[in-house]
């Protein structure tokens, strides 16, 4: 290639001056025939009537190359948009060892599209908006509407991977407040729990679940499954790491827990009244709330972190929580004391 400076419009980076020969001479067609990008993008640009390109920054130094091509063929080239890269944050490039993924990898992990997109945006800049980037999703359409080369970023892209936490979020509740696609939700849950644990949930448990988990601790669907939700799926045996088993006294002491549960009138069952009928069996029993908690949280979901006992109950249902207490305090006893 000669040596031809090229001053280059770039609609992200302005001009942008640039030698025909500073990567060296190209190679066009490789041995089998088939062409390379640099004369493959140009034909099929032009082919397709493409107006502008727009691509990442490190192939803004090939450009004087396809331009000369264009030149060869006698074809008016496209503008050229170069694009920042994306970083991670704290300004190193993306790569698998720190956890850079493929695209579909996000998806697996219950990233949706629109959250996706928002996020990217977010650090790439180029769109008009008229709100805080938090307080909403952004439609594909409305994209397109206010989308402005003028305003994309021209410095690195730094991700803040915790907004597309948050986009997520954002992402689940509108389909949670359209009625179809939390249909599709719903069947999804239950596919996914009869797939991971092999039962059968109904669509009542399941949005009942799905409900709950939406009003704080819920920001995709992989949440549902995380180790500290799973007992309301399927009741786990305690973990062994926990302590002694399960003394005659705290069994005695579940079964009354059980009890006091099991009379509370239908409609009230919520943590509220769950925590006032607890507190009543531990000043009956002079025993120590803290304790008689754990022993609870051990007996209902089997391990020793997740919801709060007032959620469990809650989430669990007056039936399955009552349940599970009695399953527990019937079971041969070990005299020990949790005093």
């Amino acid at each position: 290639m000669d040596p031809h400076v090229y001053e280059l419009q770039d609609e992200v980076y302005g001009p942008t001056s640039l030698r025909v020969d500073q990567e060296g001479d190209p190679v066009l067609i490789k041995s089998d025939g088939f062409p390379t990008y640099h004369l493959a993008n140009v034909v099929d640009d032009h082919e397709m009537r493409i107006t502008h390109v727009l691509r990442g920054i490190e192939w803004q130094m090939s450009t004087p190359k396809h331009l000369r091509l264009y030149e060869a063929l006698g074809w008016k080239p496209p503008l050229f948009a170069h694009l920042p890269l994306l970083m991670n944050a704290d300004g190193s490039k993306l790569s698998k060892r720190k956890g850079a993924q493929e695209i579909m990898e996000y998806k697996k992990l219950g990233y949706y599209p629109d959250a996706l997109v928002n996020f990217l945006t977010l650090a790439g800049g180029g769109f008009h908006r008229n709100e805080p980037i938090s307080n909403r999703l952004y439609r594909l359409d409305e994209m397109a509407d206010n989308f402005d080369l003028a305003l994309v970023n021209r410095n690195s892209c730094q991700l803040n991977f915790p907004k597309l936490e948050e986009y997520n979020r954002q992402a689940v509740r509108l389909r949670l407040n359209s009625p179809p696609e939390k249909a599709k939700f719903l069947a999804e849950v239950q596919r996914v729990v009869k797939e991971k644990y092999g039962t059968d949930v109904t669509a009542a448990v399941v949005r009942h679940v799905v409900e709950w988990a939406a009003e704080s601790r819920l920001t995709n669907i992989n949440d549902l499954f995380a180790a500290d939700l799973e007992f309301v799926w399927v009741s786990k045996p305690r973990d062994e790491k926990a302590g002694e088993p399960f003394t005659t006294e705290t069994k005695n002491l579940l079964l009354r827990v059980a009890d006091s549960m099991a009379g509370i009138p239908d409609g009230l069952f919520d943590r509220s009244h769950v925590q006032e009928h607890l507190q009543t069996v531990v000043t009956e029993a002079a025993t120590d709330l803290k304790k008689l908690m754990h022993a609870i949280r051990l007996a209902v979901c089997g391990v020793t972190k997740g919801p709060s006992v007032g959620e469990m109950a809650e989430i669990l249902g007056q039936r399955e929580f009552v349940r599970r207490l009695r399953s527990v305090g019937m079971t041969p006893d070990v005299n020990q004391s949790i005093n």
